[in-house]
Formats: structure tokens, sequence, C-alpha cells
């Protein structure tokens, strides 16, 4: 994978934004791991997720730290 921001948009395509604004699903406060404010377990390191968006005619794969929102690395291949 190669380690960018986000892929570029597509001619015609404006580059979405992500929406800091909601409510993280995924907080880690303290060492203390919450889902949804239910505490699921104790944890030290980072907390990664994988965004997949399946077109029809595209695949995107995003690797994203869910605590700063950032995205590490990202992917995107045509869908066979």
């Amino acid at each position: 994978m190669r380690r960018t921001g986000s892929p570029p948009p597509r001619e015609g395509q404006k580059r979405r934004q992500c929406h800091s604004s909601l409510d993280p699903w995924i907080e880690k406060i303290v060492g203390v791991l919450y889902a949804d404010g239910e505490r699921i377990t104790t944890h030290t390191g980072s907390i990664y997720g994988l965004a997949v968006d399946v077109g029809t005619t595209t695949v995107v794969l995003h690797i994203v730290d869910l605590e700063s929102s950032e995205t590490l690395a990202a992917e995107a291949f045509e869908n066979p």
C-alpha cells in the first residue's frame, strides 16, 4: 500500500472531508477502550481501523487511526 493522506479525487470529483463534528464510536480514555460509550477492554497503543468502499467499478481501502481520524494508507483498485 502506498502511504498517502487519501487518494486524489477523480476528474470532476470533489475531495470529501472528514466529519470531525461526529462523536467517535471508539474512544480510549486513560488506557480504557470504550465502544459506543460501553467499556470493552483496557489497551495501550494505537487503535486502527479499516474502511472499505466497494463501488461498482472501484474498491478503495483506507487504514485509519481511529483516535486521530488520520488516514495512514490508502489503496484503490478496479472492482473485478
